[in-house]
């Protein structure tokens, strides 16, 4: 097992011990591929405005709005323009 800690005795308490030694609270550990990709994109006020309203999480809100999107033109055999 890559990255797995191994700790003889002490239970519970030295293997979270031993955690975290090896990362500290809020960090990820290493991502094995990008799971989403950094662009910079405008949008109009109104749709910022409309998923912004609705609270933490209004991006992926969105994204799913969009993938939604996607899903639908794509099941209807509609190109992407």
């Amino acid at each position: 097992m890559a990255g797995a800690v191994l700790v003889k005795g002490g239970g519970y308490a030295a293997a979270r011990a031993a955690l975290a030694a090896k990362r500290k609270r809020g960090e990820r550990g290493p991502q094995i591929a990008a799971t989403k990709q950094l662009v910079s994109v405008r949008y109009s006020p109104e749709v910022l405005q409309y998923f912004k309203a609705s609270g933490s999480g209004w991006q992926t809100r969105m994204n799913e709005a969009l993938l939604d999107w996607i899903n639908k033109r794509s099941a209807s055999g509609r190109s992407g323009a």
